[in-house]
């Protein structure tokens, strides 16, 4: 009796399962924006910007499951924008500077 190791169908079979995890681990940008709770725009975005590496197949984007953890803890929101000065204080800083 052979070992089943040793016969063909169990080599396919291997590969095959082998393949399948692998195309478990890809996700597309839809799968990955939900996963980050962001739109697919961002995600696309996020690939353009190149924060988060991705290949193309196609018309598609294909990200690594692993990859998500580049981005995973990025602040959430817009970057906060620098105040700028109130027009008093620019007329406060007018007066000072021509009172010299």
């Amino acid at each position: 009796m052979r070992n089943i190791s040793q016969h063909k169908s169990f080599a396919l079979t291997k590969y095959f399962y082998a393949d399948i995890n692998v195309a478990m681990s890809i996700l597309s940008t839809a799968e990955a924006a939900e996963r980050l709770g962001v739109s697919v725009r961002r995600v696309q975005q996020m690939v353009k910007s190149g924060q988060l590496p991705a290949k193309q197949f196609g018309g598609s984007l294909m990200i690594e499951e692993s990859d998500l953890a580049l981005v995973n803890q990025r602040p959430v929101g817009r970057p906060a924008k620098a105040k700028p000065e109130t027009a008093l204080a620019q007329k406060a800083a007018a007066k000072k500077g021509s009172k010299k």
